[in-house]
């Protein structure tokens, strides 16, 4: 088997952000990433999201996220009463991530240990506060919090190594009720730069939401291609290979691929679970004819896993390993839908799909770790 073969090949890391019109795509809200020049750009509802590693400049494939608030009021504007400041000024007058003029805030310490903090009400959650900055003047300690009384460290994360100089810097804490977020400056006369201040539910930073007097939600993404459309598409046997970035965290499970009869009856997956390894299952008939595990996948690293199916033979690896079988059941019932970054329960991937290639026929255990290679 060779990749001429494929009857469908996706691979969103090598089209400049165009995504096949095949593909139905959903969210009913803006969303940001960051675009091919390095700067935070802005994607109107309904319009898919491919962004690019701000330092690389490389393609980072099809994002699909999931629902997140930001809870953070004024998060480009420090100025605003919103932020309560002890011993620091704050002013909007910072080019910000997007490179817009004057969007972004400074923060300038008046005395040791100034604060810029905002008191948020919500109920006991994982919390994660993250923000783009950089710094503009002096070189002590920088803290983020979202206690008010753990600050943490994020001096050395503090890197500029974006086009204009902001590194985006998260911090977590669970089982946290009303939080407090903000900045520490332990130096008298330090300055920095910061935009896009967000605090989420989560254990991950997500893609940061624009805020002004009000929380922004930023709804969950969905992205389906009927396989109709594909020639050649044979629902008894083919192989799946499915190249993506993993979430953030290994501590969350997601859906990175699907195939199904939309319902969670008749499926294939390939997923990773909340302790950061791979699987791909097979459901037919609402019985589950194999969920094999195929190792570690490391939190925010690309990797490529391989699903072959037919009646009585299920084959799966990860970046060519050993290969998992199940050697008997039945092919799931009525395929049809294809799903990246999510199931049909709308369990997200919140990582990037790079690339999905479909052949009509199922790969020998020789052949599907080739593809994964």
């Amino acid at each position: 088997m060779t990749i001429s073969q494929a009857i469908l090949n996706l691979d969103f890391a090598n089209t400049n952000g165009l995504v096949d019109p095949r593909i139905a795509f959903s969210r009913a809200a803006v969303a940001t990433f960051v675009g091919q020049n390095g700067l935070l750009q802005t994607a109107f509802a309904g319009v898919p999201r491919v962004p690019f590693d701000p330092v690389s400049g490389s393609c980072l494939g099809l994002m699909i996220e999931e629902q997140r608030i930001n809870e953070a009021l004024y998060c480009r504007d420090a100025s605003n009463a919103a932020w309560t400041k002890t011993n620091i000024t704050a002013a909007k007058d910072q080019t910000g991530i997007d490179g817009s003029a004057t969007s972004a805030s400074s923060l300038l310490a008046t005395a040791t240990n100034g604060t810029c903090t905002q008191a948020i009400t919500s109920s006991s959650n994982t919390r994660t506060f993250s923000v783009y900055v950089k710094r503009l003047v002096g070189t002590g300690i920088v803290y983020m919090t979202l206690d008010n009384s753990t600050f943490t460290d994020v001096t050395s994360q503090i890197t500029g190594a974006g086009p204009n100089g902001y590194a985006r810097i998260s911090v977590s804490q669970a089982a946290l009720t009303n939080p407090t977020i903000g900045f520490k400056l332990a130096v008298n006369a330090d300055k920095i730069a910061v935009d896009y201040v967000q605090e989420e539910v989560g254990a991950f930073a997500t893609s940061a939401v624009l805020t002004t007097a009000a929380t922004f939600t930023r709804v969950a993404e969905t992205s389906t291609m009927l396989l109709s459309a594909v020639p050649g598409w044979n629902a008894n046997a083919g192989t799946i290979v499915l190249k993506g970035i993993a979430p953030p965290t290994s501590a969350v499970a997601g859906v990175a691929f699907q195939i199904d009869d939309g319902t969670e009856n008749n499926r294939l997956t390939i997923r990773r679970n909340a302790s950061g390894v791979a699987y791909a299952t097979v459901v037919s008939g609402s019985v589950t004819i194999a969920d094999m595990s195929l190792g570690a996948w490391a939190a925010g690293t690309l990797a490529s896993v391989a699903l072959s199916w037919k009646a009585g033979a299920f084959n799966a690896v990860l970046n060519g390993g050993t290969v998992s079988n199940v050697a008997t059941g039945a092919v799931p019932l009525s395929l049809a839908t294809a799903r990246l970054g999510a199931n049909s329960a709308a369990v997200s991937w919140d990582g990037q799909v790079y690339r999905v290639v479909l052949f009509p026929q199922a790969a020998t255990a020789a052949d599907i770790q080739s593809l994964t290679l």
